[in-house]
């Protein structure tokens, strides 16, 4: 990358696949200005296509707006709308009350895990 904007478009929309997993990264902007304000994951695992892992990232800048209420919500509508998925899956950094805070908003339930100390594991059934 040789310039902030292209930078931008990397991260607006950005696809990686392996033998395992693909996923899906996707810039965030604002309606009215098209400023890049964040990204969102989607990610899923090649052996077990019904369960989804969502992700995002706001700038500090829009933290405290409602920008990451309304983004998990519309995440769990367009994976709702998509055949087979059954659940969703989301980590979150310990310190990150917000974040989790949103989850618990989205019925998203925690689960105890030791994989990753520094973390929870977030859980939403949609069958």
């Amino acid at each position: 990358m040789k310039s902030l904007e292209d930078a931008m478009n990397f991260i607006r929309h950005q696809t990686h696949e392996t033998d395992t997993h693909y996923s899906l990264r996707k810039g965030i902007e604002l309606k009215n200005t098209e400023e890049l304000i964040g990204s969102v994951l989607y990610l899923y695992h090649k052996n077990k296509i019904s369960e989804y892992f969502i992700g995002y990232s706001i700038g500090e800048k829009y933290w405290r707006r409602g920008f990451g209420r309304e983004l998990v919500g519309l995440l769990i509508e367009s994976l709702r709308d998509t055949e087979n998925i059954q659940h969703i899956k989301a980590w979150t950094k310990t310190e990150n009350i917000a974040s989790q805070k949103i989850l618990e908003f989205h019925n998203f339930e925690k689960f105890e895990q030791d994989e990753f100390p520094d973390s929870f594991l977030y859980h939403k059934d949609l069958s």
